[in-house]
């Protein structure tokens, strides 16, 4: 009785070592596939480090590309600018010249004028001269004559 109580607690425990052993390898092949997915994981992990390392050298790319074009948008703003602040002051002191000309003609033109208004009054006056001389000749002529018609 005690032989087959061990036979049957032997059975019993190969039943349990099969069990076991079928357990054991279920957790193996459960371990196998955690390892496998663990794999792929970690492929995917480094994939997407890499895709995040290309899209933020592709963003810093893409914010000097921008920060350049700002700047050469800005540069030919100012040559721009530039270049009509210099249109405008070439305008400018041609125009200071031109004043310039102008207003001294203006003094001459003035001077001048003024030179033939005295030049004008100088000959009305040598006019009124030459008049008061005439009238004055008249007169002595008036005199001789009648002197003269005295004496005759």
């Amino acid at each position: 009785a005690q032989r087959e109580t061990i036979r049957a607690h032997i059975a019993s425990l190969s039943g349990m070592r099969g069990g076991c052993l079928k357990e054991q390898q279920r957790a193996e092949a459960h371990s196998r596939e955690l390892e496998r997915q663990l794999r792929l994981v970690r492929s995917q992990n480094k994939q997407l480090r890499e895709s995040l390392s290309q899209l933020r050298c592709s963003s810093a790319e893409a914010a000097a590309k921008q920060e350049a074009a700002a700047a050469a948008a800005k540069e030919a703003v100012v040559a721009k600018a530039s270049r009509e602040l210099e249109a405008l002051q070439t305008r400018l002191d041609e125009s200071l010249a031109r004043s310039e000309w102008l207003r001294a003609e203006l003094e001459h033109t003035v001077y001048e004028r003024d030179g033939l208004s005295q030049a004008k009054r100088e000959k009305e006056a040598e006019i009124v001269g030459l008049q008061d001389e005439a009238a004055a000749l008249q007169r002595k002529a008036s005199e001789a004559e009648a002197l003269q018609t005295k004496l005759l």
